[in-house]
């Protein structure tokens, strides 16, 4: 009984979080949450992280769920291959989720370098940037995206 009162719980919560974003961000958000959801294989970001004895999924499910310390926990790594693939998507995902003034706010805070990759990282995983709805992101570190 306790555990389908906290399902429900769970679901009811879920609900309200959903309603007060906007479509795209109900995508990102959906997106994220397979991601954090996938197995860990040879080479991917759970894997690579792991190399470097970090615990990538639970970091990213606080981010999922907009706890601020796992966002600009997120923003210092850089993996290559398949997991800077995926590391890139992640953080287009969540630029989308978190909205850009909240984004552009903790990152920021960052250093120089830090502001360069994750910009430049989020323009690599986009197959089309669209960054006039990013703008307040994209003025940390416009000299990232220039060369494209």
């Amino acid at each position: 009984m306790k555990i389908q009162l906290t399902v429900l719980l769970y679901l009811i919560t879920r609900q309200f979080v959903m309603a007060e974003l906007a479509p795209k961000q109900i995508e990102a958000k959906k997106s994220l949450e397979v991601v954090a959801g996938m197995e860990e294989g040879l080479g991917s970001i759970f894997a690579q992280a792991r190399l470097d004895k970090i615990d990538y999924r639970p970091i990213l499910n606080r981010a999922i769920n907009l706890e601020k310390p796992a966002l600009i926990s997120l923003f210092g790594m850089q993996f290559m291959g398949e997991g800077g693939e995926t590391h890139s998507a992640i953080l287009k995902d969540l630029m989308t989720l978190w909205g850009d003034e909240k984004f552009a706010e903790l990152l920021s805070a960052q250093p120089k370098k830090i502001r360069e990759i994750v910009v430049s990282s989020i323009d690599y995983a986009w197959a089309d940037p669209v960054w006039a709805s990013y703008s307040k992101t994209l003025a940390l570190s416009p000299e990232s995206i220039e060369a494209r």
